[in-house]
């Protein structure tokens, strides 16, 4: 064997690669540790976002969900506390569901007007008409879910016309001097107007509910 052979420095003239030392094979190790964390970082970060992005899925829908449902019983509470407690104080008692259509409701007022004329008068203004305030000032302030929006505005704006109504109406009453009768005929309009914003207010808020129900159903 020759001393080149034998000389630890002679690399071989074949081309090959020069072998892999122990420095070379921990870098290798190293980055194939690097990598393999890298990969399982991601994954982790991947599964995070994910988590994050379920939850706020779920928090939407709910939220959705709820914002109709609070709605339903805004309106509807304001329905029972304020509208139908101003109709039982200015038809003195009597049931309003018992009442079905405008004709009933025109009727109920002008019998009352003519059995009390300014004293019924006085009655509603004292005793009635802040309930359509506070129901009128309460609409103002709910926020509606966004296709509410529009029919929540029409709501109010009917009860804003029924206020309009009965004070033109109570006006009427007062004007009639001691001794002078009641006229029916010449009042017609005025109840007329009354009964109008009553059968919007409840055509509304039918619609409205119709609308909440079809969400939460959905």
């Amino acid at each position: 064997m020759s001393d080149d052979q034998n000389d630890p420095s002679n690399l071989g003239s074949g081309g090959g690669q020069m072998p892999l030392g122990p420095m070379a094979s921990m870098e290798a190790d190293e980055k194939a540790m690097r990598s393999g964390r890298g990969r399982m970082l991601a994954m982790m970060i991947l599964s995070v976002v994910a988590a994050i992005v379920a939850l706020v899925v779920y928090m939407a829908g709910g939220g959705d969900a709820e914002m109709y449902s609070q709605y339903g019983r805004n309106i509807n509470g304001l329905r029972h506390a304020q509208f139908d407690g101003f109709w039982a104080c200015a038809l003195q008692g009597e049931n309003i569901d018992d009442i079905t259509d405008n004709t009933q409701l025109m009727a109920a007022i002008d019998t009352r007007a003519g059995n009390g004329r300014g004293a019924y008068a006085r009655q509603v203004r004292d005793e009635c008409m802040d309930k359509l305030a506070e129901l009128e000032s309460e609409l103002q302030g709910l926020i509606p879910p966004p296709d509410l929006q529009e029919k929540t505005r029409e709501l109010e704006a009917s009860v804003a016309a029924g206020r309009g109504a009965w004070s033109d109406f109570i006006a009427h009453l007062e004007a009639i001097e001691e001794g002078q009768a009641y006229d029916s005929a010449g009042a017609r309009d005025k109840i007329t107007a009354i009964a109008r914003s009553w059968y919007d207010y409840r055509r509304l808020h039918g619609q409205l509910n119709d609308g909440v129900r079809e969400h939460l159903e959905n």
